[in-house]
């Protein structure tokens, strides 16, 4: 664990703000860092708005200041690590925490963590793998994760449907030509409220892009996007507060007619990965 926190300690922050209509004008983006033999990609995303924490690991302070939309991108040892969110200056102990999970990575996979907060307005640490499976050369896999403060959403893109009801911690995945498509609406399935809306989504070829849905209505829906290379082992079992809830796949025909692409691809295996354990919110 000591190696796990002195990576922790030693990576920048990588951030940027992309303007790509109103889902990405604020969304931070970064890529997974690129691993050594026998290490995990984990990569640490804030998605709590109005509030600036500090990661622990091991009861130990490994990143400090952590701001909302950043990203830190990790190459670490196979292993099992405890992690936890405190705000910024608290002292990591249990009973700070916001949020905490435990995570076991294996060598060679891609996993990534956030902080966010869920359908009851608690801030919760979502954990997930990527699929890493290949996609047809030119094309990307577009991936959608709802981690805000929301019921179920409905993501429509041209007024067509492609998840009726994403549920909450929940992902959804479909592989397409790269090149950035264009409105993209995230509405609450139940009452047809817009949460996010004229989104335009950049798709990176040979690559998961991540589109996290963040915030709450009262703070004010955003994205984080992360873009993973797929390169490299999937394989991670976790314990925590990560949310009890699988990813649905995005209706690909409907999506191929959306997008006028002649053969849509096949859908992502991006996991979320869930936890029997109790939680603490």
């Amino acid at each position: 664990m000591r190696a796990f926190v002195a990576r922790l300690l030693g990576v920048s922050t990588v951030a940027a703000a992309v303007t790509a209509g109103g889902l990405l004008a604020t969304a931070g983006v970064a890529s997974a860092a690129p691993t050594q033999s026998g290490d995990a990609a984990l990569t640490v995303i804030h998605g709590v708005p109005g509030v600036t924490v500090d990661v622990c690991a091991d009861g130990k302070a490994a990143i400090t200041g952590f701001t909302f939309n950043s990203q830190k991108s990790l190459s670490l040892p196979a292993g099992t690590y405890s992690l936890g969110i405190v705000k910024s200056g608290s002292a990591c102990t249990s009973s700070n925490y916001l949020a905490s999970a435990s995570a076991t990575l294996s060598s060679g996979e891609n996993a990534s963590a956030i902080a966010y907060l869920n359908s009851s307005g608690k801030p919760t640490i979502g954990l997930y793998r990527s699929s890493l499976a290949s996609v047809p050369s030119g094309q990307g896999r577009l991936v959608l994760s709802h981690n805000a403060d929301a019921p179920a959403v409905k993501v429509s893109a041209g007024g067509t449907t492609l998840a009726s009801s994403l549920a909450p911690g929940a992902q959804a995945a479909v592989t397409v030509p790269a090149k950035t498509y264009s409105g993209v609406d995230v509405d609450v399935a139940s009452s047809g409220a817009a949460a996010l809306s004229g989104a335009s989504v950049p798709v990176t070829a040979d690559a998961d892009t991540i589109v996290y849905v963040v915030g709450s209505s009262s703070a004010k829906y955003s994205a984080i996007v992360q873009t993973v290379s797929l390169s490299g082992m999937p394989g991670m079992v976790v314990t925590g507060n990560s949310p009890a809830a699988t990813h649905h796949g995005l209706p690909t025909g409907l999506f191929a007619a959306l997008l006028a692409i002649a053969a849509a691809g096949a859908l992502a295996s991006a996991r979320l990965l869930r936890s029997p354990r109790n939680r603490r919110s």
